[in-house]
């Protein structure tokens, strides 16, 4: 009896602990798409990058990846060696959902980022953006961002789970001399300092 007790404790902590990391994973997605910004990232300094990349196979996953540029993370006094937008991404490898962040929006092309396992057991990983009445698979557009997107996750043991966002509908942020990024004024191909 004592043994039937520890096991279904045992299943009961696992359980938990795996309900606990879907959400706080569903927390940093949300976090995520709805501090979303219009910025593009600098990262050779030549070529125009979408604002978001949303895809099939983008950063070696296997399935939809996606990657943003947020803002809203704290850095009181500009105490921590990053800035106050970053640039994060989402792929699905060997079967885990990771979260992978840099510490500030402009990096090389070749710096590592942090890369955070948020859930494991994950079968399926698709993200659809919608745009002029118009769910889509793929997103490259360099001038506006998406008005929502669509995560469907399949995980073992609890099938297919949905979740829509709507993201914040605001201009592309200003480059540093203050013209919007591709304007026929002269704005740069920069993003903003951050």
């Amino acid at each position: 009896m004592v043994d039937g007790v520890r096991r279904a404790d045992q299943t009961s902590a696992a359980l938990t602990e795996r309900m606990n990391s879907m959400q706080r994973a569903m927390q940093l997605l949300h976090n995520d798409f709805t501090q979303a910004v219009a910025r593009r990232q600098r990262s050779d300094g030549l070529s125009r990058t979408p604002l978001l990349s949303v895809g099939d196979g983008l950063l070696q996953s296997q399935g939809d990846s996606w990657l943003l540029i947020r803002t809203g993370v704290a850095n009181p006094q500009m105490q921590l060696p990053r800035g106050h937008l970053q640039r994060v991404a989402y792929r699905l490898l060997d079967g885990q959902l990771q979260r992978l962040s840099w510490p500030f929006a402009d990096m090389p092309a070749d710096s590592e980022p942090q890369i955070r396992t948020l859930l494991s057991e994950v079968e399926g990983l698709q993200l659809m953006v919608y745009h002029d009445g118009q769910w889509q698979r793929q997103w490259q557009n360099l001038d506006v961002l998406p008005s929502a997107v669509r995560l469907r996750l399949t995980v073992r043991g609890w099938g297919e789970l949905e979740r829509v966002w709507l993201l914040p509908a605001a201009p592309i942020l200003p480059s540093d001399n203050g013209a919007p990024e591709g304007d026929s004024n002269g704005g740069s191909e920069s993003g903003g300092s951050g």
